[in-house]
């Protein structure tokens, strides 16, 4: 059995339905309260662990909330940042701080964002918390041409975190 299979049977991890990757989501506030930038009441808070391996990758999305990883175990993640005023950048998420590793990363509302396990890696466990709690709502997958035409420096990072099963795109990549 891989560490990625034994990770997710002790975790209890599950596949995720729109992101790719496995998670499962380990709290939720009891309390609610009105946000206004969502025009709703929701629960003050969530969080979920989430695991990568070579094959398992966070697609390109956006949320209506902050989101903020933090790194636990194995090897170093690359993750891309495309903040909503279209700046771009690259950050290393791992255990290494004195390689220039980041053990937390703080994803601002309205970013596009995408990770994968650095070349070489075996897999990553990564923890996510957000506020107000996650709704499925609020999940907005990125474009990939869309994003590769804008951000051409970037095309090979987001074609490779393309989940397998949407190998159709290669052809139009």
């Amino acid at each position: 059995m891989s560490k990625t299979q034994e990770i997710i049977k002790l975790l209890n991890l599950e596949k995720h339905p729109l992101e790719g990757g496995y998670y499962k989501r380990t709290y939720t506030s009891k309390f609610k309260s009105f946000f206004s930038g969502l025009g709703e009441e929701r629960f003050l808070a969530s969080a979920i662990y989430y695991l990568f391996d070579e094959n398992l990758v966070s697609r390109p999305h956006s949320l209506k909330q902050d989101e903020i990883w933090h790194f636990y175990s194995g090897s170093q993640i690359e993750v891309l940042l495309i903040y909503p005023d279209n700046i771009s950048e690259m950050v290393t998420m791992g255990s290494d701080i004195l390689r220039g590793d980041i053990p937390q990363l703080i994803i601002p509302a309205g970013s596009i964002f995408s990770a994968k396990l650095k070349k070489g890696g075996d897999y990553a466990l990564i923890g996510a918390s957000l506020s107000p709690a996650f709704d499925y709502e609020d999940y907005q997958d990125g474009d990939i041409l869309d994003l590769i035409n804008k951000f051409p420096q970037h095309g090979d990072f987001l074609k490779s975190c393309l989940p397998r099963r949407e190998a159709k795109y290669e052809k139009t990549l």
